[in-house]
C-alpha cells in the first residue's frame, strides 16, 4: 500500500476570499467536526467587478478579456472616481449575446435527435 494513502488529514485548507487577494489558510482545527465556513462567510458577491474579477467571471483570461473590451464584444467599464470595474449585469447581457451567436455560427445547433 502506498505511504501517500495513509497520510493524515490537513488541519488548513487554503481559501482565497477573491482573486485579487492573497491566498490565506483557514485553520480546520477550530470548526466544529473540521468543516469550512460556508462559501457567503469568506466571499460577498459584489455588481462592479475589477479587471482580473471580471475576465475571470466570463471564463477567460485578462488579456483575452482586454480584447474583447477592445472588440466590441464586452462592455466598456466604469470609471468610480479613481476605480475602473465592469458592471456585472453588463457582462452577463455581453455574454448570453456571444451564446446566442456561438448557437448562430454552429450549424450541428439546429440538430435535433430523433
Amino acid at each position: 500500500m502506498r505511504s501517500s494513502l495513509l497520510a493524515p488529514r490537513p488541519t488548513t485548507v487554503p481559501v482565497q476570499r477573491d482573486i485579487n487577494s492573497k491566498s490565506q489558510t483557514y485553520d480546520m482545527a477550530n470548526t466544529e467536526n473540521g468543516a469550512v465556513p460556508a462559501l457567503n462567510t469568506l466571499w460577498r458577491p459584489r455588481r462592479g467587478l475589477r479587471r482580473a474579477d471580471a475576465a475571470h467571471y466570463v471564463g477567460v483570461s485578462p488579456s483575452k478579456f482586454d480584447r474583447l473590451v477592445a472588440d466590441g464584444r464586452m462592455p466598456s467599464p466604469i470609471k468610480l472616481d479613481g476605480c475602473t470595474v465592469w458592471d456585472m449585469r453588463q457582462l452577463d447581457r455581453a455574454f448570453d449575446v456571444l451564446a446566442e451567436e456561438t448557437e448562430d455560427a454552429n450549424p450541428w445547433s439546429q440538430v435535433t435527435l430523433q
